[in-house]
């Protein structure tokens, strides 16, 4: 039998996002945030996926301990759609951007509220309607720590069994904990239970 281990980089290697399926990225291990560049892409995988969904959590820092969450803000959940159609409260995602965190730039690294300056801490992707890959670059002082894919595989009587996993840096909550209702359209009323 041969046997085989690879281990490689997910930021460069991207990672894909099942149709409903959450990916984050953490920042706790970032040196300095004031002296930090993150981009992120999204490619659409299959000509079913509608977008997606970005959420950005701040946290006040107490040393290396977190103090406190910064209140949800309206602009702190963003849905993007790979085919714009004018649709309400989305935005075009059709170009293939990068989404750009900096001090300074479209999408904030650090936010002041009520004077406590809050530094984000999480980026979670929700891939909507089909499967969508992930990939991110980093420069300045950012250390998002290592995210790795694991892929090992035998091949024994020349029949190959093989399986592939992510180990990212932090475990974050499943899906069925993104609470964030977000479909973009209407008004969110109370309906009868009846």
């Amino acid at each position: 039998c041969l046997t085989e281990l690879a281990l490689s980089s997910l930021s460069e290697e991207g990672v894909t996002i099942e149709k409903d399926d959450v990916y984050s990225v953490f920042l706790s291990n970032a040196d300095n945030l004031a002296d930090c560049v993150l981009e992120f892409s999204m490619d659409d995988l299959d000509s079913s996926t509608s977008g997606f969904v970005m959420s950005q959590l701040y946290v006040e820092r107490d040393g290396d301990s977190i103090a406190s969450y910064k209140a949800y803000e309206f602009n702190d959940v963003i849905g993007f759609l790979y085919n714009y159609t004018d649709e309400q409260n989305w935005e075009s995602y059709n170009l293939k951007p990068k989404l750009t965190f900096s001090s300074e730039g479209t999408y904030s690294l650090i936010k002041e509220l009520e004077g406590v300056s809050y530094d984000l801490d999480e980026v979670r992707f929700k891939s909507l309607g089909g499967s969508s890959k992930l990939s991110w670059n980093s420069s300045g002082s950012c250390n998002l720590g290592d995210h790795l894919l694991v892929e090992v595989g035998a091949t024994c009587g020349g029949q190959y069994v093989g399986k592939n996993f992510i180990l990212p840096e932090e475990y974050f909550s499943p899906p069925m904990f993104d609470y964030v209702y977000f479909q973009g359209r209407g008004d969110l009323t109370p309906g009868s239970s009846e």
